[in-house]
Parts: structure tokens; C-alpha cells; sequence
């Protein structure tokens, strides 16, 4: 894991996601640096969670704009 990817980790596990590790999966969405939980097993399905950081500051999404997050990805 790369110092970004390890910090939103921390932040991931603070928040209880439960995941194994994240991975950066877009440099620039509106500002913000995305990165992507990363399980062994996927336990539920509906909207995919992302992590959001800018200037520092983390947040998890989980809303119709990370549909928006997936068109970048895929």
C-alpha cells in the first residue's frame, strides 16, 4: 500500500468497514482522491462504498454519485 492508500486504510478501519485493505482507484473526481475498500468476501450488495479524501479530511460514500465514481473506473 502507497502512504495515501495506508492512511484512508486507517481511516477505513476507524469507520468499521471491516475491509482488508483500499486501493487509490481515481487521482481526481471533483478534487477529491478516491480509493476503494478492497474485502476478501463480499457480504452485501447495493450502492459500492468509496472513500473520499480532500485536503486531508476523509469520508465514506455511498450514494448515487459513486455511480458516477464507477463510469471513471470501469
Amino acid at each position: 500500500m502507497t502512504d495515501e492508500e495506508l492512511k484512508a486504510f486507517e481511516f477505513a478501519e476507524k469507520e468499521e468497514l471491516g475491509c482488508q485493505s483500499v486501493e487509490l482507484v481515481v487521482s481526481d473526481w471533483q478534487g477529491y482522491k478516491v480509493f476503494t475498500p478492497v474485502w476478501k468476501k463480499i457480504f452485501t450488495s447495493g450502492m459500492p462504498t468509496f472513500i473520499l479524501e480532500k485536503g486531508g479530511v476523509f469520508s465514506v460514500k455511498q450514494d448515487v454519485e459513486c455511480l458516477d465514481i464507477l463510469d471513471l473506473i470501469q
